[in-house]
């Protein structure tokens, strides 16, 4: 078993980051799921970007590491969009991560004022390349030895295509990103 850290994007907690949780936890993986907005969420990504924006990167990293300041060193740290960065904010600070999973975002540790890629950490990453909120991917592959990378690529431009309640979502793309998850999870 695997422990999952479950960094939601910033439309906030939403349903589909529960059955997410659920489908993972079914698996045999235990998740946690922080809610970094308190309640807060929403159907349109300016608009749940904009309160990232209003409560401040600071305050959700703080929410972030206060969420996993219980929980063993040796978890796996996954971000959607924007929860990427209190993923990689985490396993770059906090030693003992199993791995990192970034889901339609590529953030570096040099994005976050953090020494280099840390030792050992594995990353599964998921993009749309032609997602115009995607940064570029290689940029964060190019940092992390090719033994420790899986890369999953999805064709279309939708962003949260995971998410059964917005109109990107993608059913196909969402079966093969929980069945890739899962495999690498069991892997960890």
């Amino acid at each position: 078993m695997t422990d999952l850290v479950l960094f939601h994007a910033a439309l906030g907690r939403r349903p589909a980051i529960e059955v997410l949780a659920e489908q993972v936890r079914a698996a045999g993986h235990g998740v946690v799921a922080p809610d970094l907005y308190a309640g807060r969420t929403f159907d349109d990504v300016d608009a749940g970007v904009a309160e990232a924006d209003r409560i401040g990167m600071a305050t959700l990293l703080a929410r972030a590491a206060d969420a996993v300041a219980n929980l063993p060193a040796d978890v796996v740290y996954l971000g959607i969009s924007l929860g990427c960065v209190p993923a990689m904010q985490l396993a770059g600070a906090r030693p003992g991560a199993r791995g990192i999973v970034q889901v339609q975002s590529a953030v570096t540790p040099a994005d976050l004022d953090l020494p280099g890629w840390p030792d050992g950490l594995a990353l599964q990453l998921h993009v749309s390349p032609d997602d115009p909120w995607q940064d570029d991917p290689d940029r964060l592959t190019s940092l992390v030895p090719a033994d420790l990378v899986e890369v999953h690529a999805y064709p279309g431009t939708q962003h949260l295509f995971m998410d059964h309640d917005l109109a990107d979502h993608d059913p196909t793309a969402t079966v093969r990103f929980v069945d890739a998850l899962v495999a690498w999870l069991d892997a960890r």
